[in-house]
């Protein structure tokens, strides 16, 4: 018995040990607003590893989305995302494969999207902390959490902050802003304004009202009824709104995404231009009446109370062959007793938001359920049409340069050159459930194709050229010659206080006739280029902008003495990060590898000069002075590494990828 009572004991005692590792709490360090964020984490280990941030081998980081009400724990959003679908479950197959999970959960859900960023940014520098492998981090933001993903890494971009994140997934985020049907919204507004005491009947709606309300929602929230008008009124983009969004942007030169990672998106919602569908699963279209109801409570001699109307699916002008016989208001209400009678928002000029392509909640649907089982006096009878509204609109998921909504992703062979995202997934004919991802076949094996798959960033050569002929740099002069693919420099002469500085994509030649003065300054890199960002600035407005350097180390030299400088491949090299100018006349075999051994071949070995490796840090560790057949990197770290080669026609590169577990 008391064997019993103590191993009982035990097993107490080491739950509670076990729920302590697995539950950790977690607190900012970094302040928004004077505010600290805080929340915790749950670690769900690989196959045979063990739940502590010591432990940890290849962390991918979840960070949770909108959740005002803390409906979720991290056991929820862990089950979210491993649902079995044709017999693969998506966050288990990760743990199998040697991925350490690590789900982010906010104390407040609802809370300003920096505020919480700072909470991630705490936890990368916890799990760096005591990470052996450089650049193994994989972050994904699922709705909200895109955002705060997006945020944070980039912050400590610009921070000089190591977030040693090789890939970013953007899982059906909000990255141009979210929708919440207008019609609801004002329901919501008029119940809590124009009813007063009676709002108190339907507590269920007060709490939505507070997530409409809450500093997140007018973040993201494209539109927004900051309030009930007695007199029609317009919908607007509130100031929260515009002011996040443009200090997002404006976090870097790339559109505010992280430049050290590889960034990919996932949609939810339709990809061929599909409308969200009514009941009788036939298109809505923008201005249909979504939602009727009507309620009626009598006290004789007292008071009678009466309330009735539609709320609308958001009409606009935008739509072609908008019905001229459709409502142009939002929410109408007819109120009779103690309150007055009033019309609710339109919004005629606006996007159609609720309609157009892109994943959906079934808000209207929840809405007259909790209507229909909060009102627990008088008549309540109404009538749905429309339950589920746009909540990520596909073009905001896959953030793409355009202002038309009902954008055909699958109809346009170019799509990657609208977005930033340098891979998407828009798999979906049909607009599916934003609270259902990681339910698609094709959409799991993306996710796992790109958590498996150990490239850098791409980068982008350019194709143009441009010679450098007959041009001195004069003392106090600082030139810099850029943009370009391929450069070629003659006659090209830095005098004593000049400064000079050459970047291509591809390749620098100095020709004879090129002088570097005693006393000046000079450098030459070949740059990597990332995609370029291209974003919508505003519902008229596309900017596109290229970064030049994504942060890539520079080299300067000074020449003490007249001399001619020579095309030093080193030099160049030691200056890559990361560039995929793949060399075709030489194969390497296996890559990636799992021993570290690399077996090259090539048939123009006696056009090979030099061979040189270098980490994904730009650090040089092994160099050869001719060609090699087989590059040994047993002692040296998994990652990403650049072999860089020069012949007789200059240098090139190719990309090997040490992973013992590939």
């Amino acid at each position: 018995m008391k064997r019993t009572i103590l191993i009982s004991i035990m097993c107490i005692f080491l739950l509670r040990v076990f729920a302590q590792i697995c539950d950790n709490s977690i607190t900012a360090t970094i302040p928004y607003l004077s505010g600290y964020a805080s929340g915790s984490y749950t670690i769900y280990p690989r196959s045979g590893g063990v739940a502590t941030l010591r432990n940890l081998q290849h962390p991918i980081i979840i960070v949770e989305g909108f959740d005002y009400s803390q409906n979720y724990v991290c056991q929820d959003i862990y089950n979210m995302m491993n649902v079995s679908v044709s017999g693969i479950r998506l966050a288990s197959t990760l743990r199998n494969r040697g991925y350490d999970l690590i789900v982010l959960n906010f104390d407040n859900g609802g809370d300003y999207i920096q505020r919480n960023a700072f909470l991630l940014v705490e936890l990368i520098n916890q799990v760096n902390q005591y990470m052996a492998l450089p650049n193994e981090n994989v972050v994904v933001g699922y709705s909200m959490g895109g955002l705060v993903s997006r945020y944070a890494l980039t912050y400590m971009e610009q921070n000089n902050m190591n977030h040693a994140t090789r890939l970013f997934i953007s899982y059906d985020s909000p990255q141009q802003g979210a929708n919440i049907a207008m019609g609801v919204q004002s329901l919501l507004m008029v119940i809590r304004s124009s009813l007063g005491v009676f709002s108190l009947l339907v507590p269920e709606l007060q709490d939505r009202y507070f997530e409409l309300t809450c500093p997140a929602a007018k973040q993201m929230l494209i539109y927004h009824d900051n309030g009930v008008k007695e007199n029609p009124g317009d919908v607007v983009k509130l100031p929260e709104h515009i002011k996040f969004f443009n200090k997002l942007r404006n976090l870097n030169i790339c559109n505010g995404y992280p430049k050290l990672s590889k960034n990919v998106a996932i949609t939810l919602g339709s990809c061929n231009g599909k409308l969200q569908q009514n009941v009788y699963n036939t298109d809505m279209t923008p201005g249909g009446i979504a939602f009727e109801f009507s309620w009626t409570y009598k006290q004789v001699p007292w008071f009678a109370l009466a309330q009735s109307g539609f709320a609308a699916a958001l009409p606009s002008k935008y739509y072609p062959n908008y019905p001229s016989n459709y409502p142009s208001n939002i929410y109408l209400s007819y109120l009779g007793g103690v309150v007055n009678d009033f019309i609710a928002l339109h919004a005629a000029g606006q996007q159609p938001l609720d309609v157009v392509p892109g994943s959906n909640v079934n808000i209207y649907e929840q809405i007259n359920e909790q209507l229909s089982r909060t009102i627990g006096i008088g008549n309540f009878s109404s009538s749905l049409t429309f339950k589920s509204p746009t909540m990520i609109p596909t073009v905001s998921a896959l953030d793409l340069a355009t202002n038309n909504y009902f954008y055909n992703v699958s109809a346009d062979p170019n799509i990657l050159s609208l977005t930033p995202f340098e891979a998407i997934f828009h798999g979906f004919s049909d607009n599916s459930s934003h609270l259902a991802p990681a339910r698609d076949y094709n959409e799991i094996q993306f996710v796992l194709y790109q958590i498996s798959d150990l490239s850098s960033p791409s980068c982008y050569p350019l194709n143009t050229s441009r010679a450098l002929t007959v041009r001195t740099i004069k003392s106090g002069e600082n030139v810099i010659e850029n943009n370009v693919g391929s450069i070629t420099a003659q006659n090209y002469k830095i005098l004593s206080g000049g400064k000079a500085s050459i970047e291509a994509t591809t390749s620098i030649t100095l020709s004879p006739g090129f002088l570097a003065g005693a006393g000046s300054k000079f450098s030459a890199n070949i740059v990597c280029l990332p995609k370029q960002c291209v974003f919508t600035n505003s519902a008229s407005t596309l900017k596109s902008v290229t970064d030049q350097s994504n942060n890539l180390k520079s080299s300067s030299q000074n020449y003490d003495d007249n001399i001619i400088a020579e095309y030093d491949a080193k030099t160049v090299l030691s200056n890559l990060e990361s560039i995929e100018n793949e060399l075709k006349e030489i194969s390497v075999y296996p890559n990636p590898s799992n021993s570290g051994l690399f077996y090259l071949s090539t048939l123009e070995s006696d056009k090979i000069q030099e061979m040189s490796i270098f980490n994904s840090f730009g650090t040089e560790v092994k160099s050869y002075k001719q060609f090699k057949s087989v590059i040994n990197l047993q002692d040296e770290p998994d990652g990403m590494y650049i072999l860089g080669i020069k012949t007789n026609n200059g240098i090139k590169t190719k990309k090997i990828v040490k992973n013992k577990n590939y």
